[in-house]
């Protein structure tokens, strides 16, 4: 259980402890098998990315069209294999961010596109610069046993360095592989207006991002804002249509059906729309909320479950309206890929 205080909540980025100004940004206490997570970095004009490179930074590893669930098990399987959080060369008592080892920053990345692959998103790639940004962060986080985006001076091992990282990316109270889907669940009363961390993994502008991390039991900070990205479509959804991963709904005692559903654009106002939900001829209720503008995409919508939960073998059919001449449809079948060969 991760025991880090969770003083009243805030959306983007407040002070740190030990001396700043302005609420403290932290994680919620951690229920077991739960990371603690910050708030989503706040987001500015320039962190939409709407300017930039090509369409991931990387330019392959998109897969587009109809997949059929082998398709999508076999690949979850297979990049959920490498979940070893690696090793840290640093010194917290010297203050000495060193670096994680190859193999922690390969796995970070291949959870990241491994997430990305699911929504039909382009791979993106690491960044040295970034990560060394983003390894200052982490030492930190694990330094003070506290997650900010706008950490004071008076933190122990502060560096500017550091601090940029705070303010460019997802924070955690938890090592850089595990954090990766506990960022797509999204816990947390801190996140539950913005949804901020998801959004920024799924964001069109992403990429090359920074992976920083210390041990396997301290912080992790993943660098997102400031893409190069320019992919465009009219929306991304999380869970994402056609077939998807059950065991993608849940992290620890954390789930979406409780952090909720969600679509984001950088394209229409999703300010008046509403969500529909059914599944085998019933409609389903959810409530529906208007998330913060800017994290990661201009706009978002959540949905949450209301007296259901989602479950292998169901197919749901998600309608948005008030999003041009027709709505948004599309269906989400869920999938055990535990059951699959």
């Amino acid at each position: 259980m991760l025991l880090i205080l969770a003083l009243p909540a805030c959306i983007g980025g407040g002070g740190g402890s030990g001396g700043g100004t302005g609420p403290l940004c932290v994680a919620d206490a951690g229920a077991d098998g739960d990371l603690g997570l910050g708030c989503g970095p706040t987001p500015t004009d320039a962190a939409v990315g709407q300017d930039g490179g090509d369409a991931s930074a990387a330019g392959d590893g998109l897969v587009s069209g109809p997949r059929t669930a082998a398709q999508v098990c076999a690949r979850w399987n297979a990049d959920r294999q490498h979940l070893d959080e690696g090793a840290w060369n640093g010194n917290l008592a010297q203050c000495k961010p060193g670096i994680l080892s190859d193999a922690a920053r390969q796995n970070t990345l291949i959870q990241v596109n491994l997430m990305r692959h699911l929504a039909q998103l382009p791979e993106v790639l690491d960044d040295p610069d970034r990560n060394t940004t983003a390894q200052a962060c982490a030492l930190m986080m694990h330094a003070n046993n506290a997650l900010s985006h706008t950490p004071p001076t008076t933190w122990k091992c502060y560096t500017a360095l550091g601090a940029q990282g705070a303010k460019t990316s997802n924070i955690s109270s938890g090592p850089a592989v595990a954090a990766v889907q506990s960022y797509m669940i999204d816990s947390g009363a801190n996140n539950a207006k913005t949804l901020g961390h998801r959004r920024w993994i799924l964001s069109n502008s992403l990429g090359p991002i920074g992976i920083g991390g210390t041990s396997a039991q301290g912080s992790s900070c993943l660098l997102v804002i400031g893409g190069q990205g320019k992919f465009t479509r009219p929306f991304t959804a999380w869970p994402a249509p056609g077939p998807f991963p059950i065991q993608a709904m849940s992290s620890g005692s954390a789930s979406i059906d409780q952090t909720g559903w969600s679509v984001q654009t950088d394209q229409i106002n999703l300010g008046t729309s509403k969500v529909a939900v059914s599944a085998n001829g019933k409609e389903l209720p959810v409530v529906t909320t208007v998330l913060g503008q800017g994290y990661g995409a201009k706009y978002a919508l959540s949905w949450k479950p209301q007296g259901w939960k989602s479950q292998a073998g169901v197919t749901y059919t998600v309608t948005i309206d008030k999003v041009g001449p027709k709505p948004w449809t599309y269906d989400v079948q869920m999938v055990d890929c535990a059951a699959a060969p």
